[in-house]
């Protein structure tokens, strides 16, 4: 969204479910550079645990050379290290590539709303899915934590299932 010269890259994220009777995967998608293309990552959830999307990128740490487990588009560090928003050396492992850290959301600190209510937009979602359908998981989450991009110790991804 916006215009190629000037890519709305906060506004043109998604965060979806894709599965099928053997498999289910995350999937979160960007707006490339310009406008081109797209920016994508991927993560597979395990058998018999539950992943939550409350309406923002989930997928954190990835293991780039883990394709059974991680999928992603060309080039998806490029734009994050170009724009300043991630760095290979923010890392233990040039691996490792923190897809939510570099193409989260980040409210500004005087936002409207304000970034204290923010950060529960997608993180109470995750939170009451997990304490609904996973009890004893979801009590050992906080409930106040949010989820945004300098969240310390974010939400994970899954928990296991009961």
């Amino acid at each position: 969204s916006g215009e190629p010269a000037a890519p709305a890259y906060s506004g043109s994220s998604e965060c979806l479910s894709i599965a099928d009777p053997r498999e289910v995967w995350i999937f979160n998608v960007l707006t490339g550079k310009g406008n081109a293309s797209a920016i994508w990552a991927a993560q597979q959830v395990p058998p018999n645990h539950i992943a939550p999307i409350g309406n923002a990128f989930t997928i954190r740490k990835m293991n780039l050379s883990d394709p059974e487990h991680f999928l992603y588009s060309a080039g998806i560090t490029d734009l994050a290290v170009e724009m300043g928003w991630w760095s290979p050396k923010e890392e233990v492992s040039a691996d490792i590539f923190d897809f939510f850290g570099a193409y989260g959301y980040d409210p500004p600190a005087h936002s409207t709303p304000p970034r204290t209510l923010l950060q529960f937009y997608s993180g109470r979602r995750m939170w009451r899915v997990w304490s609904l359908l996973s009890p004893a998981e979801g009590r050992k989450l906080d409930p106040n934590k949010g989820q945004l991009i300098h969240t310390k110790d974010p939400y994970p991804i899954y928990l296991t299932a009961p």
